[in-house]
């Protein structure tokens, strides 16, 4: 490989994502991925950097929430987080910390790949941001935490403001997680309206 296409590999701004598409980061707006690769990829995604005491994906975390709103915020319940198959699953305390740190915020990031599953599956944006959605993913937290994570006292005193939902998580395999995300989309008639990104 030559000095320049060496070069060339550190200042692309595009990945190659699993359904074979560029998803480039510096374009206005963002490619939307199809549903098999969101379930796939979110699937794959240990929630907590993995740090939980057993595998616990991104996807069943969606399935769960979708099952815990009203009928009407079930769909955006369960892409709430596809956000992640474009930026990856980051603790929010880091991004928090990131914030001031460069001229491009990661919240403006997970803003562009939201609006790229809103956009591509008929979902209003502020549904996907619905203040109800917030609150029983807040509220999950504490049993997650609860089922996944040793006792700290920060836990403690989050449970105080968010009660848990009472959910017994099952912890599926990345399988079973995509399986199920893919039902859950099917049954609540989820489908791709615009390639266009």
């Amino acid at each position: 490989m030559t000095a320049a296409a060496k070069q060339g590999l550190h200042t692309i701004t595009w990945m190659q994502t699993g359904s074979n598409q560029q998803l480039d980061f510096a374009a206005d707006e963002w490619i939307v991925l199809p549903i098999d690769l969101i379930a796939r990829s979110l699937a794959n995604t240990c929630r907590y950097n993995g740090q939980c005491s057993r595998y616990y994906s991104v996807a069943e975390h969606s399935v769960h929430i979708s099952h815990m709103v009203p009928k009407e915020l079930a769909l955006a319940a369960l892409l709430h987080d596809a956000s992640e198959v474009y930026v990856g699953d980051m603790p929010p305390m880091l991004k928090r910390y990131i914030a001031g740190a460069t001229a491009v915020s990661f919240k403006d990031l997970e803003h562009k790949a939201t609006s790229a599953v809103a956009r591509g599956y008929g979902i209003p944006l502020e549904h996907l941001e619905s203040p109800i959605i917030k609150n029983f993913d807040r509220r999950i937290l504490t049993d997650e935490t609860q089922q996944l994570m040793p006792p700290h006292a920060y836990w403690e005193e989050y449970k105080i403001t968010y009660q848990p939902t009472g959910i017994v998580l099952e912890c599926w395999s990345p399988e079973e997680a995509n399986r199920r995300f893919l039902a859950r989309f099917e049954e609540l008639g989820g489908q791709q309206v615009s390639q266009e990104g």
